[in-house]
């Protein structure tokens, strides 16, 4: 006899909460605290930030435990709830899965829920990196939000802590996109910005290019 393994439905939905991933929901999303008031009113913004993030976009997804994701989207959106993971076994939900699914989600339907719980749950998986920026950040304001530009000292300031506290430059480049630290343009590309991301976003590029042909 095979031991019966439990499926999405009765092993998230008629459980108990993920009290974790509820606690990360809860919290204010830290894009709001990071932002000016002269932020985008565009509200597909979170879609374009993860765009934006070419091939980081599958290392963010990556970070966040698959679960978590399957819980706060059955309690916050039923309709992709029911699309994408309703009756399924547990274990088909790896990470390279779940990147195909918010890839699809995201970019394909423009899920913003999807697109807003991503950054709320990569936050809280990253919680020590945004818990450091957002002191640094602070120290300028308490009011961050009232915050425009962060002059070019301060920042390099930012990222030599940050650096020397052994976060990843692939991280610290996420962290201040999906949160719109206020960084001038010109620090994020020159500082900020992975220094093989452009290799790697054109290679991204050519794979999506010849899976669309392939797909004619």
């Amino acid at each position: 006899m095979t031991e019966e393994k439990p499926t999405i439905d009765n092993d998230v939905s008629q459980g108990a909460p993920d009290q974790s991933a509820q606690a990360a929901i809860e919290e204010p999303s830290s894009t709001q605290e990071t932002t000016s008031d002269n932020a985008s009113d565009d509200p597909n913004e979170p879609i374009h930030t993860w765009s934006n993030l070419g091939p980081l976009f599958d290392v963010a997804i990556a970070a966040i435990k698959p679960l978590r994701i399957i819980a706060e989207t059955q309690r916050g959106e039923r309709a992709t709830y029911f699309r994408n993971f309703k009756g399924h076994r547990l274990e088909k939900f790896n990470r390279k899965r779940m990147i195909d699914i918010l890839r699809k989600e995201i970019f394909g339907r423009n899920n913003l829920f999807l697109a807003q719980l991503a950054m709320v749950l990569w936050n809280d998986t990253k919680r020590d990196l945004y818990n450091a920026i957002h002191k640094h950040v602070s120290s300028i304001d308490e009011n961050v939000e009232s915050i425009v530009r962060i002059d070019d000292h301060k920042a390099h300031e930012i990222m030599n802590d940050l650096l020397a506290r052994g976060f990843t430059r692939d991280d610290i480049y996420i962290c201040v996109r999906i949160n719109d630290v206020r960084f001038s343009p010109e620090f994020i590309t020159n500082h900020v910005t992975p220094r093989n991301f452009e290799a790697e976003e054109q290679k991204d590029l050519e794979t999506s290019s010849l899976q669309a042909a392939s797909a004619e």
